[in-house]
């Protein structure tokens, strides 16, 4: 049976030794000092390009050719 979202809340919580109003809130702190997807955009289109030796395609394809 999947715990409900409350429920698996409440366990990290406890796990953390946190009530759950101080894990919640240590949460939002954490996810608001993410960057945000424009933020993250702006610093991938800022870097230069890599020049890759053997396409990624083809390193993906061997693999999973492996498994």
């Amino acid at each position: 049976m999947c715990p409900t979202p409350c429920t698996e809340r409440s366990r990290r919580a406890a796990e953390s030794e946190r009530s759950l109003s101080d894990y919640l809130l240590a949460e939002i702190e954490r996810m608001a000092d993410l960057p945000t997807r424009e933020e993250m955009l702006a610093r991938l289109h800022a870097r230069s390009r890599v020049k890759l030796k053997v396409p990624a395609a083809e390193v993906i394809r061997k693999e999973r050719d492996s498994r």
